[in-house]
């Protein structure tokens, strides 16, 4: 994590299987265009336990966005994924451990398009009017960008419409340096292509 600096950070804590690339791809490109660097929580040594590698990376952000839209179960054994929203309550339990306002963390929920499903898989978010999605790039670029905008210094004007305009650049950059580099591209690789496409 040397040398990010944790307020223009923000951690990414999404699925990244294949049919959520786009959606993840939205939250990426739109957090790069809003002047933001994303941080994944598989930064860090690889022989640090996992969750000591996400909370360190929550730790050096300042920022960090939680899709819980899969709130379904999945495949043969019909069994829901738990990692978000564990990142989710770790992101929670750092913000009360730094309450000014200079230090706080800051985070967005995102949840399925479909009225307060979500109080009923994850109850104890009613009240933080999470933010719904359609799991488009559309509607993704939408809520974390409108999000990003109301809580740091974006470059204006900026809005969905001019971040979509160059998300296909990006999503097919990305696509390239994933073929160049055998599906291990580097994430300061991404990081820098979504920059360029931004300037």
């Amino acid at each position: 994590m040397t040398g990010l600096d944790r307020n223009t950070s923000v951690f990414v804590n999404c699925p990244f299987d294949a049919e959520y690339r786009p959606a993840l791809e939205a939250v990426v490109y739109t957090s790069v265009a809003a002047g933001l660097y994303p941080v994944l929580g598989s930064r860090g040594p690889i022989a640090s336990p996992r969750t000591d590698r996400i909370l360190t990376a929550l730790k050096e952000c300042r920022y960090s966005i939680h899709d819980l839209s899969r709130c379904r179960g999945e495949g043969s054994e019909n069994l829901a994924r738990f990692n978000m929203p564990l990142e989710l309550g770790m992101a929670m339990a750092l913000r009360g451990v730094t309450p000014t306002a200079v230090d706080a963390h800051e985070y967005l929920i995102l949840v399925p398009d479909e009225a307060y499903i979500y109080q009923r898989f994850v109850s104890d978010l009613s009240g933080l009017d999470p933010l719904r999605h359609d799991g488009t790039p559309t509607s993704v670029t939408a809520r974390v960008l409108s999000w990003l905008v109301s809580l740091t210094e974006t470059p204006a004007p900026l809005a969905p419409p001019e971040v979509l305009s160059r998300l296909g650049v990006f999503s097919s950059e990305w696509a390239a340096l994933d073929r160049e580099w055998d599906g291990s591209t580097p994430w300061s690789r991404v990081v820098e292509k979504a920059a360029e496409i931004a300037s």
